[in-house]
């Protein structure tokens, strides 16, 4: 995965709490190099942050775009 990409999210293992739903779509910001990433979801109509959460990779997958 690279920076700014857009990815689902494969788990509802603990963002729940967040707010935040196994399929749902955000952007990769950050590339922590440890295998996480830092991801931001956003609201898909007004575009405001539902949250911005550091992730395992093997948690999201890349969609095309």
């Amino acid at each position: 995965m690279k920076q700014f990409q857009k990815v689902r999210l494969l788990t509802d293992k603990y963002f729940g709490k967040y707010g935040i739903r196994k399929g749902d779509l955000g952007f990769t910001l950050e590339d922590y190099n440890d295998g996480n990433f830092e991801v931001e979801f956003s609201h898909s109509t007004n575009g405001y942050t539902i949250a911005l959460l550091a992730i395992p990779g093997n948690e999201l997958e890349v969609v095309e775009i």
